[in-house]
């Protein structure tokens, strides 16, 4: 029995067809169709859970991204803003310092007062001020304003300007009676007739005292029982009082004529009778004289200039 032998391919060579073995039977026509399968209750289980962590995931990875991008956006933000807002604070400021260096009108001036002045008493219903229609509390303001300004002017007349002074005797009546209240100027250069306040050390005085002046430096005085000669002329002293029971020659006692010094002012008092003055202390030195009395005050009967 002849043997038979088969050539084995080389490599790279293609077995020939007729040597290859026969297929197994045919395959059938049709087909079993094959029912689809329930998955197994672990691979269900595991497929939820898959579907229920996938949109997990995305809300996870969505609020991370989130989370990373809203620093990022807010300092973008805030570097924005800061970059919008630096030139206008810039142009603020450079307004500011103009508007304080320009000069300023009188209107201007005058609105900033009145509203400062409103600011100080706002209304309850924070009304503008109105100088038209003052409120009460603008009013009592003006009205303290007013009387301390009045106190200091006053004070500072009476200090430099004018003085206030009391009789203390008789001896000036009629013309002055003891406390009466005088205004008197310390402003005024006495002269002939005027009466004056003076207050000299030199001659003993040491309170201030009230006469009139009857010759200043430079006249002749004389006194005679006839009456009082200055300059050459009798004096028409109308203001003059005399006691009914007191004799003429006591009121007018001889003195020989004599010039009055320079800076020296000679006076009397009115009531002739009943006055201590240069008839027996002598000439008094203008420096010492207080002022000239202007004005009574008091009492108010008597209010009035003084002659």
């Amino acid at each position: 029995m002849e043997e038979k032998t088969t050539a084995l391919p080389q490599d790279g060579e293609r077995a020939p067809e007729e040597d290859l073995p026969e297929k197994s039977a045919e395959k059938p026509d049709v087909t079993e169709r094959q029912e689809p399968q329930p998955p197994a209750p672990d691979e269900a289980e595991s497929e939820e859970a898959a579907d229920g962590a996938a949109p997990e995931t995305e809300e996870q990875t969505a609020s991370e991204t989130e989370a990373q991008t809203a620093p990022d956006a807010e300092e973008q933000t805030a570097s924005e803003t800061e970059a919008q807002t630096a030139p206008d604070a810039e142009e603020q400021t450079t307004s500011e310092t103009e508007e304080k260096t320009a000069p300023e009108t009188e209107e201007q001036r005058r609105d900033r007062l009145l509203h400062r002045r409103a600011s100080r008493f706002p209304s309850a219903d924070e009304s503008p001020y109105d100088e038209n229609h003052p409120r009460v509390i603008d009013a009592v303001f003006d009205f303290v304003e007013l009387l301390v300004l009045t106190f200091t002017i006053v004070m500072l007349l009476f200090c430099f300007v004018f003085r206030h002074s009391i009789v203390d005797g008789n001896s000036m009546k009629q013309t002055l009676q003891d406390g009466d209240h005088l205004i008197i100027s310390a402003l005024a250069k006495p002269e002939r007739g005027d009466i004056i306040v003076f207050e000299d050390y030199s001659i003993g005085i040491k309170k201030p005292l009230v006469k009139r002046v009857i010759a200043v430096a430079g006249d002749t005085v004389e006194i005679r029982v006839t009456g009082i000669y200055v300059n050459g002329k009798k004096l028409k002293e109308e203001y003059v009082y005399i006691d009914e029971d007191v004799r003429n020659w006591y009121v007018y006692e001889p003195m020989e004529e004599f010039t009055v010094p320079e800076g020296k002012l000679f006076v009397l008092g009115d009531h002739r009778n009943d006055s201590n003055d240069s008839r027996y202390l002598g000439c008094i030195d203008e420096d010492a004289v207080l002022g000239k009395v202007l004005i009574r005050i008091y009492p108010f009967s008597s209010f009035g200039k003084v002659e």
